[in-house]
């Protein structure tokens, strides 16, 4: 059978708990000021989100790796994509408008 799927599916899950090991060590080495937690929040719930989504992308790729489906709808992909990508540009228009980190 294809290796892709099967690749995608330790190194996704892998990838996205280095990064959010980094984030939390970032963030008990330097905390956020208190005028910075409103849209820490945002981000922290930004990141639940993309955790879900990449937990149903990975159900998918088991799914493909056992054949029990034969391909992902491209719009379901660009949904996923959409409901990951919407959510950061208006955390990054908030933090912008509230100066964060300034």
């Amino acid at each position: 059978g294809p290796l892709y799927p099967k690749v995608w599916i330790w190194f996704l899950p892998g990838l996205f708990a280095l990064a959010v090991a980094i984030l939390g060590v970032g963030l008990l080495t330097a905390p956020p000021h208190p005028e910075d937690w409103f849209v820490l929040t945002l981000v922290l719930l930004e990141i639940a989100l993309f955790a879900y989504l990449l937990g149903w992308l990975v159900e998918r790729l088991i799914e493909l790796a056992r054949r029990q489906t034969y391909r992902i709808a491209p719009v379901r992909i660009y949904l996923v994509i959409a409901a990951i990508v919407a959510p950061i540009v208006l955390i990054v228009a908030i933090a912008r408008l509230a100066n964060v980190g300034s």
